[in-house]
């Protein structure tokens, strides 16, 4: 990976770990205690009429960025991180949240990645954003309580 230095944290796949722990709960939820699985509810729950389908967008856009630096509109992701939870519980799908995953982390056995834009300090905190969305729609199509 050239001279470019990611933060170690880049190589871990937090979606795919989370979806493992999410599975690991509903097996296991009388015995297990892990207070952080919960991510709260924003109090902003009202889905703005009009939003689409925000996990499909988002893959399209990583999908027509990916390999491209700086081709894909950016606006385009601040868009759909500053969209309310109920916009993205709308069109909830597991299958779309598993191709999401590989967008949001850097694979360790790639010397290039496609994935630019986890390298871009401009974009890391929509990115993050995005990513914490994802956790709270894993979090409900697990029919785990979202905590307020």
């Amino acid at each position: 990976m050239s001279q470019r230095k990611p933060l170690p944290a880049a190589f871990h796949n937090w979606l795919g770990e989370r979806r493992l722990a999410l599975q690991l709960w509903q097996n296991a939820a009388d015995s297990l205690y892990w207070p952080q699985l919960h991510f709260p509810l924003e109090n902003n729950a009202e889905n703005e009429s009009g939003c689409g389908d925000p996990a499909s967008e988002l893959l399209q856009w990583f999908t027509s960025s990916e390999g491209q630096p700086e081709s894909g509109n950016t606006d385009e992701l601040n868009r759909l991180s500053e969209l309310p939870l109920a916009s993205w519980l709308l069109s909830a799908d597991d299958q779309k949240l598993r191709e999401l995953e590989c967008f949001f982390f850097l694979s360790r056995y790639k010397r290039a990645t496609p994935n630019w834009w986890l390298y871009r300090n401009n974009l890391s905190s929509v990115i993050n954003d995005l990513q914490l969305r994802l956790m709270q729609v894993q979090q409900y199509l697990s029919n785990l309580p979202l905590a307020n």
